[in-house]
């Protein structure tokens, strides 16, 4: 079972690196090989994938120097065993040497045509046994940016960036904290239970499990036992999978009862949870996305978790005209597409997969989406804007560009019912930036924007 475990794990790097795919779609596609392994299996194969994609560039510092091939000659099927086996051999104490080694054969066997692959990979990883301690931390006196790439797994580019905002000493906390495994963190769904109920039915099926310190509503836990729509109370819809920084965001909104609502980019459907939540189930909820299969499974959420007043529409809000025909709303919520450099705890692959330049295009579709809701934004009403990403492209000087080009649109504190111990993480301008201030929680951006009623002068 164990090498079940080791060979999804490296169908899932292979096409990860092959098509640049994200991790979550690709652990999506294996979702049924995933559920019928041994809850010791799943654990492996997740440490593994999850591992491998951390600490992949200081992994493959091992393979330069035990490999004879430079490292851009080899296989990426096999670079991606051989990282598997290195991986296993560093951190998995209760691997033993011989089995992770063993098992990298096989796999090779199993995996490559190639003449002689098994007898190069046994012999790469007999040499990293020799030499792996000796290579895998950096010099004495190496430059911080240097360091931290070498020794926390990160593209250089990503923190020069970082230290250019946040400093060299807040940046090296930064580079360890997205390298640290996160807890889990769900949402209570109020309009079935509370908080106790849910604490009462996961103690003896998770690890580590107490109430979130930013959220009423939110429980942090760890090492679930089995798949996560296998625990008590979810069936019931008790409860959704959502980071605590992304219910700070929908409480920036706070919808009200009989309120009529947009979810633009509403994806799966966690913050349109909430905010059915927030507004008693009373009103309505338009959730609208790109994708209409993202949308059916939306609606399969809305029926979990007992919530009856939202309605869906597949549509591209970035085209002005049709947007539309749907309407004036009280609120929207604009959980935009973007980099996702602020979750990268979450979803390591994205560290090989942006580019330093590559935000431009991100950036762009964010503005567009912003003007044309701006207009479907009733005169008084709210929109909050929020991305996974604190990268200035796609937040601050995103927001001023905006601002500037819509007088009739301003920046507004957030409200009653954003919590008390959390406005430490909203900065003077009245963003959300949590990154600012912690790095517990994902690094979300979210402003929230009132539309004045002004006319946007056209010069």
């Amino acid at each position: 079972m164990q090498s079940d475990a080791r060979k999804t794990a490296l169908q899932i790097l292979i096409k990860i690196q092959a098509r640049r795919l994200p991790l979550d779609l690709v652990i999506e596609d294996f979702q049924t090989t995933i559920n019928a392994m041994d809850p010791k299996d799943r654990r492996l194969m997740n440490a593994i994938v999850y591992g491998v994609l951390r600490w992949r560039s200081r992994l493959d510092r091992v393979i330069a120097e035990s490999s004879r091939t430079p490292l851009h000659k080899i296989e990426p099927k096999i670079r991606d065993i051989l990282r598997i086996a290195i991986f296993q051999l560093i951190y998995l104490d209760r691997v033993p040497e011989s089995a992770a080694i063993h098992t990298a054969v096989d796999l090779t066997k199993f995996i490559s045509s190639t003449r002689g692959a098994p007898g190069f990979v046994n012999g790469v990883l007999r040499n990293v046994q020799k030499v792996w301690r000796d290579v895998y931390d950096p010099p004495a006196h190496t430059p911080l940016v240097q360091r931290l790439a070498w020794k926390q797994a990160i593209p250089e580019w990503m923190l020069e960036r970082w230290c250019a905002r946040f400093g060299e000493e807040k940046t090296e906390a930064l580079a360890q904290s997205v390298n640290r495994i996160p807890a889990m963190t769900l949402r209570v769904n109020r309009l079935r239970t509370d908080q106790k109920k849910v604490l009462e039915l996961l103690t003896d099926k998770v690890r580590d499990i107490q109430p979130n310190p930013w959220v009423e509503d939110a429980i942090d836990f760890s090492h679930p036992d089995g798949a996560i729509d296998r625990l008590p109370g979810f069936r019931d819809g008790f409860f959704q999978i959502q980071d605590a920084a992304a219910q700070l965001v929908t409480l920036m909104l706070a919808p009200r009862s009989g309120e009529r609502v947009l979810d633009a980019c509403a994806g799966y459907g966690g913050k349109t949870g909430h905010m059915a939540q927030l507004m008693q189930n009373k009103g309505e909820i338009l959730a609208s996305d790109l994708s209409a299969a993202k949308l059916m499974r939306l609606s399969h959420e809305m029926q979990r978790l007992g919530i009856t007043l939202v309605k869906t529409q597949a549509a591209d809000l970035t085209h002005e005209q049709s947007s539309l025909n749907l309407g004036r709303f009280d609120r929207i919520l604009l959980d935009a597409p973007c980099s996702g450099m602020g979750v990268i705890r979450r979803n390591p692959d994205i560290k090989w997969n942006r580019e330093p330049g590559g935000f431009g295009h991100f950036s762009q579709r964010q503005a567009r989406l912003l003007h044309t809701l701006s207009l479907l934004l009733k005169p008084g009403g709210l929109m909050v804007y929020a991305v996974c990403s604190t990268e200035p492209e796609e937040t601050t000087e995103l927001i001023d560009q905006f601002l500037a080009a819509h007088p009739e649109m301003q920046r507004e504190v957030p409200g009653a019912r954003f919590p008390d111990q959390a406005r430490s993480l909203i900065t003077e301008k009245g963003e959300f930036m949590p990154w600012k201030e912690s790095f517990e929680l994902d690094g979300f951006f979210a402003v929230a924007l009132r539309k004045t009623g002004r006319r946007k002068v056209i010069v």
